[in-house]
């Protein structure tokens, strides 16, 4: 993954939250920009506190740039499917 495209993503007006798939398997999902920061080589994935969409985070993950083979945008519930 070329770092402009993430960058580009995360900084999207509206933000919207989308999954981060990477070679060896794992994803990540990504419902706040403020999880994310991008270095010249790689990602910094903050995992938030159970399901808060916020940038508290509960760990960190380090993903090389070169692994991260997709992202995938994820559509948010409507209001009526929220609000139960």
């Amino acid at each position: 993954m070329f770092r402009q495209e993430l960058v580009e993503v995360l900084t999207a007006q509206p933000f919207r939250p989308f999954r981060m798939y990477v070679s060896d398997g794992a994803t990540y999902v990504i419902r706040h920009p403020d999880l994310v920061w991008v270095s010249p080589s790689s990602a910094y994935v903050g995992a938030p506190e159970g399901d808060r969409p916020g940038p508290a985070i509960e760990r960190l993950n380090i993903v090389d740039l070169g692994h991260i083979t997709r992202l995938e945008r994820i559509e948010q519930p409507t209001t009526s499917e929220t609000s139960s």
